[in-house]
């Protein structure tokens, strides 16, 4: 008779990666993805000052229809640049502007959008935060809340300047919504004159 002696070794699912952390490495890893994105790029340099930029103004507003046609022309006058750039480093810059040029407007969409999704869970998180206040401050009234009453105090401390709280809200719910005009009162001046609506 034989005996069965294998014993099983019990599996442990591997642990869920709190939030925090999850969100913390996305984002310095993206922070990392932009600065090499920067090392990518030929001669990628910083404003050295606040200034650099205004000095730069009138030579780099050239007009796109001037470069061209320079382009073409060193083609077979290689001199007419002077000694600033020859025809090829000429023809590289034009070049490079043409590549990389759409970059900053897609890097500002972005960083707007991204903007308006921080503003959004920063709302989500304030909203939840004064409704856990006012929550906490019928709470606080009671016996059984006494321990809420010093963070009560704290949030009242930090909120009353600018959150003085949503009673505000609820009284707007049953404000008289006034009436639309009518065609007549758009129309009619206080002149008594009829004033028709502007086309453009």
């Amino acid at each position: 008779m034989s005996t069965d002696n294998t014993q099983t070794t019990p599996t442990t699912e591997p642990a869920e990666t709190p939030a925090e952390s999850r969100h913390v490495e996305e984002a310095t890893a993206m922070i990392l993805e932009f600065q090499v994105m920067g090392q990518r790029i030929p001669t990628f340099a910083f404003p050295v000052d606040a200034n650099a930029n205004r000095r730069l103004a009138q030579a780099a507003s050239v007009p796109r229809e001037a470069i061209d046609k320079v382009t073409a022309l060193i083609q077979t006058k290689p001199l007419l640049t002077g000694n600033a750039l020859g025809p090829d480093e000429f023809r590289e810059r034009v070049a490079f502007i043409s590549a990389y040029g759409p970059i900053p407007d897609q890097a500002e969409a972005f960083a707007e959008g991204l903007r308006h999704t921080l503003r959004v869970v920063q709302a989500e998180v304030g909203d939840a935060t004064l409704t856990a206040y006012e929550v906490a401050k019928r709470q606080a009234r009671r016996a059984s809340g006494a321990d809420l009453r010093p963070h009560v105090a704290d949030l009242r401390r930090l909120l009353s300047g600018r959150f003085p709280g949503r009673k505000g809200k609820r009284h707007a719910a049953h404000q008289v919504t006034p009436e639309a005009p009518t065609p007549e009162t758009v129309l009619q001046s206080p002149s008594g004159r009829t004033n028709l609506p502007a086309l453009w």
